[in-house]
């Protein structure tokens, strides 16, 4: 059974205050969505990586695999207006009927591989997979401009990438949300659970494997990244 690494670099800058996508800002002469594409390529466990990017930056991402030699990229695609668009492009391109794919947002370069085995291993039990992580600061419930209390931040986590999927459940519930007009659901795992395409478990992920989303966080990847 194949395993793939399906990498969404088709956010946009906005809440980074830059016209430039996310994926495709530079860290120390790298393109964000570089160091996704290494730790997929680099894990002896993944056979192919596909890439779904802007339009405007399909040509660049073509040219970069080429350029770096990135043997893994299997193809890069064009993707679609919403996130839900591109991941089932993504899922789309896995032409096998039985395989494991994990899906993964660019913008979180931080990714181990530890949690990539950990994924590949549990995916032989379970047809769905989510990433959660621990909450550490003090969650407060509000009503209106009250503070009504906090929250029991152990009942909570944080979903990160990536979420992993044996094809055939992925593939019945982008189906399934298609004919049933759910595109607004826009996370991969809540598709499966919406549906009922596939058992479903989670594995513990890790405060490091944090999203890129605000210019300090782009500030504090630049310290951590080499």
């Amino acid at each position: 059974m194949k395993n793939y690494a399906l990498i969404l670099a088709g956010g946009s800058g906005n809440r980074m205050q830059e016209e430039i996508p996310k994926a495709f800002l530079e860290i120390n002469q790298k393109y964000l969505i570089e160091y996704s594409i290494l730790k997929f390529s680099n894990h002896p466990q993944i056979d192919h990586v596909i890439l779904v990017v802007p339009k405007a930056y399909l040509e660049i991402t073509e040219e970069l695999v080429k350029n770096k030699n990135y043997q893994k990229v299997r193809v890069v695609k064009q993707g679609g207006p919403s996130r839900f668009e591109s991941s089932r492009i993504a899922v789309n391109e896995v032409r096998e009927e039985n395989a494991k794919v994990l899906i993964h947002d660019a913008a979180r370069p931080f990714l181990t591989e530890k949690i990539i085995s950990e994924n590949i291993e549990k995916l032989d039990h379970f047809d769905a997979l989510n990433l959660l992580s621990p909450i550490s600061d003090t969650l407060i419930a509000l009503e209106g401009n009250k503070i009504t209390g906090n929250v029991n931040r152990e009942l909570y986590r944080q979903a990160q990438t990536p979420q992993s999927f044996q094809i055939k459940a992925i593939k019945a519930a982008h189906q399934k949300a298609l004919s049933e007009n759910a595109e607004t659901i826009t996370d991969d795992f809540n598709l499966v659970l919406k549906f009922q395409t596939g058992t479903s478990s989670w594995i513990e992920g890790n405060r490091m494997n944090f999203k890129i989303t605000y210019p300090e966080d782009l500030e504090l990847a630049r310290l951590l990244l080499h």
